[in-house]
């Protein structure tokens, strides 16, 4: 009907890797459903279903592969998406969207390493709009990961990792005058993971499992200088703080070959300004 849209898709990638020493590539095949309705004024929904097959080309030259243990990444692979959204435009000023999706990836091949990973996420938007004086939005979301690993190394073990990650941010969109206009934006997220030991009790959980915590701050502003050409100076701060009991009571030794420093130190600042200009044909 009018007011119905239903529309379906098929992908093929050919992945060749060099330099590997685990596969020589992949072959994905995707498969995609998605519905759209708008019978209901004000009211656009949305559903899709994704279906993707991936078919590794591991290096059986290779022991470890020949094992059993693949990198998730180029491994066979089943991976069921499911999305659904909602954007409801409450009045002419204020519009709210809600999105959720979930996704299951099952390594068929793999008997070591990332064997299972499971995805959920849930997103909120508000939307203000006073055209004249401002435009703003604001976001809050929630994401959970679950995976399994499984490993041959100290006698065998099933690990259980579980991550939870939160994230919020607003845009605020303000003209000035007719031909400059003042962004600015702020996004928050922060990650917290931890890992069980399923089949073995004299393996430590771990409680900081590459937890993280990433801000950033954008303020640019948009100039047009005329019809043609246009004029963007803008400024970025990020700040990541990494946190992981893989690195607690870590000790950098140098010259030793085995502690060696790389990653030990993950926390960065940065400071970015930037200039565009641009011409309009």
């Amino acid at each position: 009907s009018r007011n119905t849209s239903i529309d379906g898709g098929f992908e093929y990638i050919d992945t060749s890797l060099d330099g590997r020493t685990d596969a020589d590539g992949y072959e994905d095949i995707e498969l995609y459903l998605q519905w759209r309705n708008r019978s209901i004024e004000s009211l656009d929904l949305r559903a899709k279903v994704a279906y993707l097959e991936r078919d590794g080309d591991p290096n059986k030259d290779n022991s470890d592969v020949a094992a059993g243990e693949r990198s998730y990444d180029v491994s066979d692979q089943e991976r069921t998406t499911v999305e659904l959204a909602a954007m409801f435009m409450v009045s002419d000023k204020i519009d709210l969207g809600l999105d959720i999706a979930y996704w299951e990836a099952d390594y068929d091949d793999t008997d070591f390493n990332l064997t299972d990973l499971e995805h959920y996420e849930t997103y909120v938007t508000v939307g203000y709009y006073e055209p004249e004086m401002f435009t703003s939005s604001l976001y809050f979301g929630y994401e959970y990961d679950e995976t399994d690993m499984t490993s041959d190394s100290g006698g065998g073990y099933k690990e259980e990792k579980e991550f939870d990650t939160i994230a919020y941010g607003i845009n605020l969109e303000v003209p000035l005058f007719d031909v400059l206009v003042v962004t600015a934006l702020w996004d928050h997220s922060w990650v917290e993971g931890e890992a069980d030991f399923v089949n073995r009790a004299d393996l430590v959980d771990f409680d900081d499992v590459d937890d993280y915590e990433i801000k950033t701050f954008e303020l640019k502003c948009d100039y047009d200088f005329s019809e043609t050409i246009a004029f963007t100076v803008g400024y970025i701060y990020e700040k990541y703080e990494f946190d992981d009991n893989l690195w607690d009571g870590y000790t950098y030794l140098p010259g030793d070959s085995t502690l060696t420093g790389a990653y030990s130190d993950q926390d960065f600042e940065n400071n970015i300004g930037y200039f565009m200009a641009k011409y309009r044909f």
